[in-house]
């Protein structure tokens, strides 16, 4: 059985993922609709 912490840790990474591929996305899209 695995600890908490190390799910929490797995979660963090996860979200940070998430989070830069969301502002690239965001920023993409606004690069888009800036130069439209």
């Amino acid at each position: 059985m695995k600890e908490p912490h190390s799910l929490s840790i797995r979660m963090q990474k996860i979200i940070k993922i998430l989070a830069q591929t969301t502002c690239r996305c965001v920023l993409k899209n606004y690069a888009e609709y800036a130069v439209t």
